[in-house]
């Protein structure tokens, strides 16, 4: 038996992956610099996870 069906699995894994990711902005920020740099590696980040997925015919796990 599966603790979480797949759907609601990857919703989780979402979730955690950009809550991750807004806290690491977040600190940045309440330390006083500004750095567009963590959102471009996530955009980039993001970007090779979606190809890899739809062209390659991998899971979202191993693209991520």
């Amino acid at each position: 038996m599966d603790l979480l069906n797949p759907y609601y699995l990857q919703i989780v894994m979402f979730f955690i992956i950009n809550a991750i990711m807004g806290i690491s902005i977040y600190f940045t920020l309440a330390s006083g610099q500004l750095s567009l740099g963590a959102a471009g590696f996530m955009s980039v980040g993001a970007y090779v996870g979606a190809i890899l997925s739809l062209k390659a015919d991998l899971p979202i796990v191993v693209g991520i």
